[in-house]
């Protein structure tokens, strides 16, 4: 057993949570099936109910209000203004220092996102280090002024790095190439819990589906490099399907309005937990992730939904971008189209809807796949690598 200290930009506040509820997901198969004990370090947020997990809310000093909470996107937030860019710096110190705090307890750190998790554990001095690179985090090193030295800074000072997807592995090595043998892919999982009560499924799908047409399901924040708005302008296309759009963010009254004038068949369901999203994802015949390319080259790595649609046994719809284009296959668990392409969308979806024979194919490849996805096996991966660098610190 060992003491593993998590290091996070992003965490739930309760287990329910849907934000960035993989990063507590995995905390908890480590604790739970493998029988280590973990701490998690996390921007300001009201955490409960994680026992036996213990969580800490770490803050930072800022004269204003403080928008680098436990559920921002802090990409997205230090692009918008230099007041954030300087933010991100007090609270990446505050982490450091709070990181420096826990050493003495942590046989080994686990950072989630590279910056500014990986680099305050790397500040802090964490020996057995083991950096997490979700993609956000790769494009802020690749585009911000000086971020081949952040990089190279941080690659230094961890001992592996676990990248979501081969496309975040490749533009790490092309960012620091002397980081290639620190690199590993692994895949982010899932875990869904129970299967719901099929009367709930029944009631849910009742209750928003809007006719007896399929139902496409998309799942995550609100915000431009989703797409949500090349999916509603797909939706204008598609008059007997029911589209569901669950989460909220930046984009929601752009989006409503957008849904609105359009006179669309579109449900929006709000910021759903994940007991919901469980009923949801049962509920839908496919889920939709139309990720775009944003004009500066920023892109997703491996969306969590899509490891959560297998898991759920449910095929994908989604744009060929980043770590989507390695993760399902054309045709056998699900269907890629091009990046802001509504009508190629319009087309993929329209097929699914139309084509039982598809969907019955589609529907067999995902269950054929739906263990590679769960969040088990993602924890065995990320225990032997643990494993591996706490016993490479004792060896040295």
């Amino acid at each position: 057993m060992a003491n593993l200290l998590f290091v996070t930009s992003s965490y739930p506040e309760t287990p329910i949570d849907g934000v960035c509820g993989f990063v507590d997901d995995l905390a908890r198969a480590l604790v739970e099936r493998h029988g280590h004990a973990a701490r998690v370090l996390a921007p300001p947020g009201r955490f409960r109910g994680f026992d036996p997990i213990e969580v800490r809310a770490v803050d930072y000093a800022w004269p204003a209000t403080r928008r680098l909470t436990s559920n921002a996107d802090l990409g997205m937030a230090v692009r918008s203004s230099r007041a954030r860019k300087v933010e991100a710096v007090a609270l990446t110190t505050a982490m450091a220092v709070a990181a420096r705090r826990s050493l003495g307890w942590a046989d080994a750190t686990i950072s989630h996102w590279l910056l500014p998790s990986a680099m305050a554990a790397a500040l802090a001095g964490a020996s057995a280090h083991v950096g997490v690179a979700h993609g956000g985090d790769v494009h802020l090193l690749e585009s911000m002024p000086g971020g081949r030295r952040f990089a190279g800074f941080i690659a230094d000072r961890v001992d592996r790095i676990v990248c979501v997807s081969r496309d975040i592995e490749q533009r790490l090595v092309r960012l620091v190439p002397e980081s290639s043998a620190k690199l590993a892919v692994v895949a982010m999982g899932a875990s869904l819990g129970p299967e719901p009560d099929d009367s709930a499924v029944r009631r849910f799908r009742a209750e928003h589906a809007q006719g007896a047409g399929p139902v496409i399901l998309f799942l995550g924040r609100l915000q431009p490099i989703k797409g949500v708005d090349v999916l509603l302008e797909a939706a204008r296309r598609l008059p007997g399907v029911s589209i569901w759009i669950a989460g909220d963010g930046p984009e929601q009254a752009r989006l409503l309005d957008q849904a609105s004038a359009a006179r669309l068949r579109v449900s929006f369901l709000g910021r759903i937990d994940r007991p919901t999203r469980r009923v949801a994802l049962a509920a839908c015949d496919a889920v939709v992730i139309p990720s775009r390319i944003e004009p500066n080259g920023r892109m997703e790595g491996t969306p969590v939904v899509c490891a959560e649609s297998f898991a759920g046994g449910r095929p994908v719809i989604a744009t060929r971008t980043g770590g989507l284009a390695e993760v399902v296959e054309d045709g056998v668990t699900g269907v890629l189209v091009a990046p802001d392409d509504p009508a190629s969308l319009a087309s993929a979806i329209g097929r699914f809807a139309d084509d039982a024979a598809l969907r019955r194919r589609l529907e067999a490849g995902v269950r054929a796949v739906a263990p590679r996805f769960d969040m088990d096996r993602t924890a065995e991966s990320i225990d032997r690598l643990v494993a591996g660098v706490i016993a490479g610190g004792r060896r040295g």
